[in-house]
């Protein structure tokens, strides 16, 4: 179950897991075709 209060609580810090989590698949991605 997903604690919304929590996410509620920590709005401000979601946004930046969010785009911490886009910057980390964009990062492994790279890294999987350069290591073709």
């Amino acid at each position: 179950m997903i604690p919304i209060l929590i996410i509620e609580l920590n709005f401000q810090y979601y946004d930046f897991y969010i785009i911490v989590f886009i910057i980390e698949m964009i990062i492994q991605t790279y890294i999987k075709y350069t290591l073709r």
